[in-house]
């Protein structure tokens, strides 16, 4: 379950789930009458920079929106995918969603990335995510962290290697991640 969490890079208060034996984190900041957009922020361990680290926009991993990232020198790559099963990288897919970097947020060094982001258009389609009026409580998602470098760390299509470091899910307490301050915090993109 996610818990209350201040950024120290950006001052973003998020609700967030932290994996204490994989280090990996998702947070999650919205607005006071949530809509479309959503901030996120991704951490993980990248070990020489290798990997990468995905949400699920549902529980399942197969079916809703992923949202992936690795690093990519100091930057960091990211792409939306759908899964079709476990096993294989997911494909990417495109749509009116899409992503703006927080780069105040965002850090790459030699053991971690943390990428935040602000996700434009992607609350809303219960099919692939989550809904405004979920917003009202709480929600299953999915992560999932993979140690092995990525195909091609430039290419938002690149292959991605099983996520042979760790997945689940968590719950997001989306109801204590609204914010006013949510309008401010997106101008940081």
């Amino acid at each position: 379950t996610t818990a209350p969490f201040i950024d120290p890079l950006t001052g973003i208060i998020f609700q967030r789930f932290f994996g204490a034996r994989t280090q990996f984190a998702f947070s999650i900041a919205l607005p006071e009458n949530p809509s479309t957009d959503f901030i996120g922020q991704l951490s993980a361990p990248m070990p020489g920079g290798a990997g990468w680290a995905g949400i699920s926009l549902q529980g399942d991993m197969e079916g809703p929106l992923l949202l992936t990232a690795w690093p990519n020198g100091n930057g960091v790559v990211n792409s939306f995918r759908v899964a079709k099963n476990e096993d294989n990288s997911p494909p990417t897919v495109t749509g009116a969603f899409s992503v703006v970097d927080i780069p105040a947020g965002t850090v790459v060094n030699d053991t971690h990335m943390t990428w935040t982001f602000l996700c434009k258009s992607c609350i809303g389609d219960a099919k692939t995510g989550f809904t405004a009026q979920d917003a009202a409580g709480s929600v299953e998602m999915g992560w999932a962290l993979a140690s092995r470098k990525v195909s091609n760390p430039a290419d938002p299509a690149a292959i991605l290697p099983f996520h042979n470091s760790g997945f689940d899910d968590f719950t997001a307490l989306l109801s204590q991640a609204r914010s006013p301050l949510f309008g401010e915090w997106a101008l940081l993109a």
